[in-house]
């Protein structure tokens, strides 16, 4: 096996598209060389899946205990990377990286990949902060690479670069519909309102129940927001119309794609959404917000998707009922869709990825980067090592043995 890639992320039991990147990468990385490795450090043990047990010898996960101070949770984290020894170390948020550069030489190369265009200054300001020691910052879309820019120094220009995730493309597809006179639409995301805008499926139903249209829409995802949704679109659910599944295995949530004419997408940001693209791989027609990131690069309005302004769940509604009303055109659109999808699929993220770390890795050569790594504070065998790694310093000096 080649290098050692490492991912850094939290909480791999919630689906998204960090998880599907991340699992993908598990999976295609080792076909061109490499080999991939996952440190989950989500604050609460995570029960791994079916899908991600697979790669259960190459996933460690490491909570923050209960009775975890700073320190102590500093030098587990420490000791598994020392152990591990990777060769670059790939984050996929900023949070976790100050944690991880501490415990990690300072050759060893460090990738950044912001796949969400957060509104908050912050997020962007990670960027500024962290720019110095990242070998390399990778956006999901234009719009991302472009707020980078604008926020970093000059100098750390040459480190930006777009690498777009594609999805696993399925190998048939069936152009023609099961059902004839019935519109079917899919919601598949987390049912939250500050990114997704989930509460926007209210009235989005009830104007579909207002215009007429014989549906059925499917709900996937689970949050905050989903006792109020099943709430205020009780009748329809109750009536059949809406059916909210909560959150699907991977596999499971794919097959919902099926016979499916519509994907909707009712976010106020998102970077590249994953299952946009899982939509178009699966010739299902996207009716999403228009948002600045990642969507309104990848479709054209009006032949392969429709786009709607943030916080018009009505005017979605508009373009529900004109595919509905022109069956011929929605057609079109859904092989258009499924064309663009094609286009997109993870094995060309792979090859474009690959480049990437070719590129790190020959201007960073790592000869012997971890053999004079030391893991720091490591307590010690015998009961009064362990006691003193436990306490505070001024307690330590108080006492004498610091």
């Amino acid at each position: 096996m080649g290098k050692k890639v490492l991912f850094v992320w939290d909480n791999l039991a919630v689906y998204g598209g960090v998880r599907t990147f991340i699992v993908n990468c598990l999976k295609f990385l080792p076909e061109r060389g490499y080999e991939a490795q996952l440190i989950d450090l989500h604050d609460r043990p995570v029960t791994l899946d079916e899908e991600a047990r697979v790669f259960e010898d190459r996933i460690f996960l490491l909570p923050r205990r209960r009775w975890d101070s700073e320190r102590s949770f500093e030098v587990r984290l420490c000791e598994l990377l020392s152990r591990e020894q990777p060769d670059l170390v790939v984050f996929t948020e900023w949070r976790h990286a100050e944690d991880v550069l501490r415990c990690i030489p300072a050759a060893v190369p460090v990738l950044n990949f912001c796949l969400v265009d957060r509104p908050d200054v912050r997020y962007y300001e990670y960027a500024n902060v962290l720019a110095p020691r990242m070998s390399l910052i990778l956006g999901n879309s234009y719009f991302i690479t472009r707020r980078l820019r604008e926020t970093l120094d000059p100098g750390f220009h040459y480190k930006i670069s777009e690498l777009f995730i594609g999805v696993q493309v399925p190998g048939k597809w069936r152009s023609e519909r099961v059902e004839s006179d019935r519109l079917h639409l899919v919601y598949m995301s987390r049912l939250n309102q500050e990114q997704k805008r989930a509460r926007d499926l209210v009235p989005f139903c009830r104007g579909l129940e207002k215009s007429g249209i014989d549906f059925h829409l499917t709900v996937v995802g689970d949050g905050d927001e989903r006792a109020f949704i099943e709430k205020e679109i009780r009748n329809l659910i109750a009536d059949g119309r809406v059916e909210m599944t909560g959150t699907l295995a991977f596999p499971d949530a794919m097959e919902r794609f099926n016979n499916q004419d519509i994907f909707l997408l009712l976010s106020a940001y998102e970077g590249m959404p994953l299952v946009l693209l899982h939509a178009l791989a699966a010739g299902v027609v996207p009716v999403v917000t228009n948002v600045q990131s990642g969507v309104s690069e990848i479709l054209d309005d009006g032949k392969n998707g429709f786009l709607f302004p943030v916080g018009k769940p009505e005017a979605a509604v508009d373009l529900v009922k004109a595919l509905n009303d022109d069956r011929v055109r929605l057609m079109q659109m859904r092989q258009a869709a499924r064309s663009l999808g094609e286009q997109n699929s993870i094995r060309v993220t792979m090859v474009e990825f690959e480049k990437r770390l070719q590129q790190i890795f020959k201007s960073m050569p790592l000869v012997g980067i971890w053999k004079s790594y030391r893991v720091p504070d490591v307590p010690g065998d015998c009961w009064k090592t362990r006691l003193a790694y436990r306490l505070p310093k001024p307690i330590l000096k108080w006492i004498g043995y610091a």
